[in-house]
């Protein structure tokens, strides 16, 4: 797009950026490259990258009513190396003076190396949504289908149901943009290509 031409002007105002999900609203740690390349004309401008808007309240992406199980740590998972991996956090929580029943800490157990986020989901990827998602430890669970799309920023009664498996739903949203942070580089694109 940069070397195209046109009457021995550059055709296209290319630019690029790393945006993250919670800059955008989104209580998610997911980081993107975004590439715009907006025509030149009249009264088109180079892409103005979206500001930082504060990130949402996690707990507004969580179902309140689905609990885990009673009693601490509750039922692990039925992965060996999940429940390994859960368990090392656990300990490096208490070891911190957190309390994980009363935190929002979100825990990926699906790697080699877990790691977690308090306020705030890691990075939901492609396999670890189409495992279940995150741990809530503040819930004793992983995430529900529900919770998975709405951490997308997709709204679950949107979704045709019927159409595909909880699975496959998750496998769907681990690979996708959430929905606010395209929103907002659309809407900025349209109004610096003077369409908006």
């Amino acid at each position: 797009l940069q070397k195209i031409q046109w009457n021995g002007q550059a055709a296209y105002h290319v630019s690029w950026t790393v945006l993250n999900a919670r800059d955008c609203g989104t209580p998610q740690n997911r980081e993107r490259v975004l590439i715009c390349g907006i025509r030149a004309g009249p009264g088109a401008r180079p892409m103005i990258w979206p500001k930082k808007v504060a990130m949402e309240d996690i707990y507004a992406y969580i179902d309140p009513a689905t609990e885990g199980e009673a009693g601490f740590p509750g039922r692990l998972p039925s992965s060996e190396s999940e429940r390994r991996n859960l368990l090392l956090v656990l300990d490096q929580l208490k070891s911190q003076g957190k309390d994980p029943l009363r935190s929002p800490i979100v825990v990926d157990i699906g790697g080699s190396k877990p790691h977690y986020n308090e306020g705030y989901s890691p990075c939901l990827t492609h396999c670890r949504a189409g495992s279940g998602g995150h741990w809530l430890t503040w819930k004793q669970r992983k995430m529900t289908t529900c919770e998975l799309l709405k951490i997308m920023d997709v709204t679950p009664a949107d979704v045709k149901w019927s159409s595909v498996s909880p699975r496959q739903l998750g496998l769907m949203a681990g690979n996708a943009i959430p929905v606010k942070m395209l929103s907002m580089v659309l809407s900025q694109a349209l109004k610096c290509a003077n369409l908006q």
